[in-house]
């Protein structure tokens, strides 16, 4: 029995990798499937979101939000211009220290750094657990926003079947099928 969970574990990446660009992707996970897909999946093709801190605390805010891209020092802050705002952020924001930042506050730097980065793709492990309601309403809205703006895919893991089917996920994975909005 393990052995065909892990088999039906190997297609779900193909699914959720190869297809559909620019989208939000959910993937609902048994609680057990989970770890075992979190796990098994770590790659440097993709960035993972995580409660884990990624931020460096001696570097400023803004130093940390464009640590893994190319993109020149000229063009940095019309971003940042363009994508404080979708994000629900002023330029105040940069003056904080990453130390003083809150939980929410440094998975959507994380976000952020996504978008300036070159990679294509990224993960979203469960984080919901540890996110309020609103946070909730304001992070859905903003992976899709995202995804189109940024022409980036992102993949939710979850075993939460109301964030896997909320209206915000555009193609809906299971270990059984794909859904399509």
């Amino acid at each position: 029995m393990k052995l065909q969970k892990a088999n039906r574990l190997s297609s779900a990446p193909q699914l959720a990798f190869g297809c559909q660009p620019h989208k939000v992707h959910s993937i609902h996970l048994e609680p057990q499937e989970y770890s075992l897909f979190s796990q098994r999946y770590c790659s440097d093709d993709y960035i993972v979101l995580s409660l884990e801190t990624r931020l460096l605390p001696y570097l400023s805010l803004q130093e940390n939000l464009f640590l893994n891209s190319s993109i020149k020092k000229k063009a940095k802050k019309q971003l940042l211009l363009t994508w404080l705002p979708i994000f629900h952020w002023s330029t105040t924001i940069l003056t904080k220290e990453v130390s003083a930042l809150s939980t929410y506050e440094r998975l959507k730097c994380q976000l952020l750094q996504f978008v300036f980065s070159e990679k294509e793709t990224m993960l979203v492990t469960d984080i919901f657990s540890k996110l309020t309601v609103p946070q909730k309403q304001e992070l859905l809205p903003l992976f899709q926003q995202i995804t189109r703006r940024a022409q980036k895919q992102l993949i939710l893991l979850t075993n939460d079947r109301q964030i896997a089917d909320n209206p915000y996920i555009d193609v809906k994975l299971s270990l059984n099928k794909t859904e399509k909005d």
